[in-house]
C-alpha cells in the first residue's frame, strides 16, 4: 500500500502564460505561486479480487469496475492506461478542499498519482522526468487547455517563480524574501465561492480567441517578471504587491466571460472600498476561492462584508512542502 500527499497552491501572478499555446508562441510563460497547507491524501492498494470487482475507485463517489475502461473517472482511467496496468487495485483518494476550487487540485491528484506508480512500479524515473511526464499527461490526455504552473509548484513545495520556456524546459527559482512572504500570509484572505467551476471550460473560451488572449497575456506575463524582480531585490511593499494583483485581475476578466460575474465584481469593490489592496479569483476564475490582500486592521471589516454575501473565510497558511509519498 502506498499513500502520498500533495500540496494544493496559490497562484499570485502569471497565470494563464504557462500554456502551452502562449509560451511556445513568445518564447516563455512565467508564475509566481506558493504550495499551502492544504492537501490532497492518495491511497493506492492491491488487493485481490473480492465481490466481483477488478477496480475500485473512491473519490467524491464511488466506482467499482472489472475493466479499466469502464472507469468513469478520466484521470483514473488514463493514469491506469498509462501505466498500463492490468491487476486488482483499490485508489481512495481525500481533500482538504473541494474539487473545482482553482487551488489545482485535478493536477496535484496526477502529481500523487505518477509519485505512487513510480514508486510502486519501480522506475526509477528522476525528479525532472516524472513531472515533465505528469504535466504533458494530463495537458494531452485530460484537460487539453490546462497549463503546467500546478503539477510543478505541488511537486517542488514552497514560494516559487517558475519559467516555462518554448524548448519545453521549465526552470523553478525559489523566492528567499522570507520576511516579506511571512507578511503577505498574515495579509492574505481566503473567501469560498460555494461556487465550483471546471478550469478546462473557462480556459477554452481563451483557445477560441487567440489573438485577443496573446496579447492580455503578454501584459499579465509582465506584470509577474516586475513582481518576481521586486522580490528578488527586497523592494516592494504590501501595497505594490496589491496593485499588481488590481491591476492582473482587470486584465484576466478580459479574457473570458466566464472568468468572473457581477456579484463577484460588486463583493470585490466592496473590499477595495473598505481597503483591500487588491485581489483575484484563484484558478481560472469562474468560481472557487476569492483571493483579497489587506492589512489586518481591515481584515474584520471585509470578513464581515463578506459574511453578508454568504462568502465564508478559510483559514489557509503558506507552505514550502512538496508532494511526496507518507507512507509505503
Amino acid at each position: 500500500m502506498f499513500v502520498a500527499k500533495v500540496p494544493l497552491r496559490v497562484s499570485f501572478f502569471g497565470g494563464g502564460t504557462d500554456i502551452p499555446f502562449f509560451y511556445e508562441n513568445n518564447n516563455y510563460g512565467c508564475v509566481l505561486s506558493t504550495t499551502i497547507d492544504k492537501y490532497i491524501y492518495i491511497t493506492l492498494k492491491d488487493h485481490n479480487r473480492l465481490f466481483n470487482e477488478n477496480f475500485r475507485m473512491n473519490y467524491s463517489v464511488s466506482e467499482t469496475t472489472k475493466e479499466i475502461n469502464q472507469i468513469k473517472n478520466d484521470i483514473f482511467r488514463n493514469v491506469l492506461k498509462y501505466f498500463k496496468f492490468k491487476d486488482n487495485i483499490y485508489i481512495s483518494t481525500i481533500s482538504d478542499i473541494p474539487a473545482s476550487s482553482g487551488l489545482g487540485s485535478s493536477s496535484s491528484l496526477v502529481v500523487g498519482l505518477f509519485l505512487i506508480f513510480n514508486k510502486r512500479n519501480k522506475l526509477n524515473l528522476s525528479k525532472k522526468e516524472l513531472i515533465k511526464r505528469a504535466s504533458e499527461f494530463e495537458i494531452s490526455k485530460i484537460s487539453k487547455s490546462i497549463g503546467k504552473q500546478d503539477h510543478y509548484a505541488s511537486f517542488y513545495g514552497g514560494f516559487n517563480y517558475i519559467k516555462f520556456y518554448k524548448s519545453q524546459n521549465v526552470t523553478i527559482n525559489k523566492i528567499k524574501n522570507k520576511n516579506f512572504i511571512k507578511k503577505l500570509e498574515e495579509s492574505s484572505l481566503f473567501f469560498w465561492t460555494g461556487i465550483q467551476r471546471s478550469a478546462n471550460k473557462v480556459l477554452e473560451t481563451q483557445r477560441k480567441d487567440k489573438k485577443n488572449a496573446n496579447k492580455i497575456l503578454l501584459e499579465i506575463r509582465n506584470i509577474a517578471e516586475q513582481v518576481n524582480d521586486k522580490l528578488m531585490k527586497g523592494k516592494i511593499s504590501l501595497k505594490e504587491f496589491g496593485d499588481y494583483l488590481n491591476k492582473t485581475w482587470i486584465l484576466k476578466r478580459k479574457l473570458s466571460k466566464r472568468v468572473s460575474n457581477k456579484n463577484l465584481d460588486l463583493v470585490y469593490e466592496k473590499c477595495l472600498k473598505i481597503g483591500a489592496l487588491g485581489g483575484k479569483i484563484l484558478g481560472a476564475g469562474g468560481g472557487g476561492f476569492l483571493y483579497i490582500l489587506a492589512e489586518k486592521k481591515c481584515h474584520r471589516k471585509i470578513i464581515q462584508e463578506m459574511n453578508k454575501n454568504c462568502l465564508v473565510n478559510e483559514k489557509i497558511k503558506f507552505s514550502s512542502k512538496s508532494a511526496r509519498i507518507i507512507y509505503k
